[in-house]
């Protein structure tokens, strides 16, 4: 009728199902909407298709459902004779459905929105897709999953958010080997975090990931390509502290956007991963070449005892191990109080 829609934004988005667009777009009253677009509904999931070309490509936009249990989102749906690859989950797609108890992401999906699965209750169970890209902020919030979870927590390769506490001591976060990518906001305000170390296979820090960390101390980098950044990353966090990275990828490190930041003129405190020890396994000695001086070395047992720590006087110390008995030991190397390398060595007596 008249006026149906007075007062409502124009661009806002409009889905309509995908063989009725051109009629939408050239109705009197519809086509005032300057955000038409294709959907379509399979299963109780919407589909938004965000390539209409090849290679076709849609993403879930919406869950309206009322089937419980088990949820597996399909890597392919077919519309209007198209196959179209299901490669992302839209923001707040799930959001609030309590009836889901268990989700199957397939590998196809390469993000998760904004709060697409928040306050989903009684999501205790989720496989993620091993090609994800990036992840949305509080996309699992007050899930049953996450509730359950302590620390740093992690989903498949992806770093998903922390539950450490705010108040209590100083600590350092090492994020761990194999995660590719870091959620939205995963450690903002984390005002207890010193010092970060982030792994070699590391390919995606989201937006605001590590913002308003005031009193992080260092970062270690140990991928050789910069993990490509989001929006703010980090934010509040002040650009004179050292940033380690591998000796060869420090020019890279200086043209990528944010991480350029950290090596402005004034500040001289970067280095650069260059250490390395061996031979390992060993059965005596083991050398440490790489060094700055005044690094302090420290190694530890498998029990996290402090076994033996020097402080190096050049860039090659060569360490008498004699005495310790065969197994696996922890090699940290600290520049004053920020750890800005370690490596495991096992010692194997002949």
């Amino acid at each position: 009728g008249y006026l149906t829609f007075s007062g409502i934004g124009a661009n806002i988005p409009v889905y309509v199902p995908f063989t009725s667009i051109n009629t939408y777009k050239s109705n009197v009253q519809w086509k005032s909407f300057t955000n038409i677009q294709p959907a379509t509904i399979l299963d109780g999931i919407n589909y938004k298709i965000t390539s209409a070309t090849a290679p076709y490509k849609v993403e879930v936009s919406l869950y309206s459902s009322k089937d419980r249990g088990k949820i597996v989102i399909p890597s392919q749906v077919t519309f209007n004779q198209n196959s179209y690859t299901v490669s992302g989950i839209a923001d707040m797609a799930f959001e609030g459905y309590s009836n889901i108890d268990s989700i199957v992401i397939p590998n196809s999906v390469k993000y998760v929105g904004t709060g697409a699965f928040r306050n989903c209750t009684n999501l205790k169970d989720i496989v993620l897709s091993d090609s994800i890209t990036s992840i949305g902020y509080d996309a699992f919030y007050n899930t049953a999953w996450l509730n359950a979870q302590s620390g740093i927590v992690y989903l498949g390769k992806a770093l998903i958010t922390n539950n450490l506490s705010w108040i209590g001591p100083a600590f350092s976060v090492d994020v761990k080997e194999g995660t590719e990518v870091i959620a939205d906001y995963a450690f903002n305000w984390s005002v207890r975090m010193t010092s970060l170390q982030l792994p070699s296979s590391l390919k995606y820090i989201g937006k605001y990931a590590f913002s308003i960390c005031g009193n992080l101390g260092s970062i270690t980098s140990r991928a050789v390509i910069p993990p490509a950044l989001g929006e703010s990353v980090f934010y509040g966090v002040s650009t004179s502290i050292p940033l380690i990275v591998p000796a060869q990828s420090v020019d890279l490190y200086k043209q990528k956007v944010q991480w350029q930041d950290f090596f402005t003129s004034g500040n001289e405190s970067n280095k650069v991963l260059n250490f390395s020890i061996y031979p390992n396994p060993i059965s005596d000695f083991i050398f440490v070449d790489g060094l700055q001086s005044e690094n302090k070395v420290v190694i530890y047992n498998a029990e996290g005892k402090i076994i033996y720590e020097l402080m190096s006087a050049g860039s090659s110390e060569k360490i008498n191990l004699t005495d310790l008995s065969d197994g696996i030991y922890l090699l940290c190397v600290f520049d004053h109080s920020n750890l800005i390398e370690k490596k495991k060595f096992i010692v194997r007596k002949k």
